[in-house]
């Protein structure tokens, strides 16, 4: 059973209870180009909703899913059931 990290949990001490489940998602290193690009497009999103908070960056946050699916090298199935659940 997985456990959820609300301020309830950490405030009754069941960090043990989430850390495994926490621990078990794989991270992927991303280089730092990739890292670079992430950066670039984050700051091009907040500088946006600086001027206008409703700008619509949802095609910017798309490019962030693309490289993070290339980073895990996700399958169109695997993305496909992401994109799904979202």
């Amino acid at each position: 059973m997985y456990g959820y990290i609300t301020k309830e949990n950490v405030r009754a001490r069941h960090w043990s209870y989430i850390k495994k489940p926490l621990s078990e998602i794989p991270i992927k290193k991303a280089s730092s180009d990739i890292q670079n690009s992430i950066v670039k497009i984050v700051d091009e999103i907040i500088a946006l909703k600086k001027t206008n908070p409703n700008h619509d960056t949802s095609s910017l946050e798309r490019q962030i899913d693309v490289i993070v699916y290339k980073i895990y090298a996700l399958t169109d199935a695997e993305i496909k059931i992401i994109e799904q659940s979202i």
